[in-house]
């Protein structure tokens, strides 16, 4: 577990719309990543324009497979690059960021957007935070609930929610509350 890890997880507790834009505008590449489109799209209205992008599933493949490649363009050139994005993100898509936020969801939501942050292992996991955080105001959708209320308990329980033993927990207490 030690050698692959490549982040460190931080639990940012409730953050305002805009105080997360603000944290996203402070970094200059951030992948964050909501629960909701209408809130990756709000987030978007509010980032810096040089560099800013926004991934929903409202965009077409074709769409979707060029911004990746301009994504990945100005990642590797470093130039400013944020990106808000739904769930779509954590399915297989090969980027690597130096830092992430994470709207609260599953643990193993909250690991695949991890697995998007220092991907390549270039700096020290303790060097590439990935934010977990709650918006505030707004309500947990109803179809994930259980899986958020799992990986709450797991990640006030365990000091690194990414170790294989708080993952097993988390996969106990999810089947433990769907059953």
């Amino acid at each position: 577990y030690d050698f692959f890890r490549r982040t460190t997880l931080h639990m940012a507790g409730e953050l305002t719309e805009e105080g997360l834009a603000g944290q996203l505008n402070a970094a200059l590449q951030a992948l964050c990543v909501v629960n909701r489109r209408a809130t990756a799209q709000r987030l978007y209205a509010m980032l810096e324009p040089e560099g800013r992008y926004c991934l929903t599933t409202l965009l077409c493949p074709t769409d979707r497979k060029r911004l990746l490649k301009e994504i990945r363009a100005r990642l590797k050139n470093g130039l400013p690059c944020r990106v808000v994005s739904t769930s779509l993100i954590e399915a297989g898509v090969d980027v690597d960021f130096p830092a992430a936020w994470r709207e609260e969801a599953g643990l193993d939501s909250v690991l695949q957007t991890a697995g998007r942050c220092n991907r390549e292992g270039k700096y020290p996991a303790e060097n590439c935070i990935v934010t977990v955080f709650r918006l505030q105001g707004q309500r947990v959708p109803a179809m994930i609930r259980p899986n958020v209320d799992a990986a709450r308990m797991v990640m006030d329980s365990f000091a690194d929610p990414a170790q294989p033993d708080a993952i097993e927990a988390y996969f106990s207490f999810f089947r433990a509350v769907k059953g």
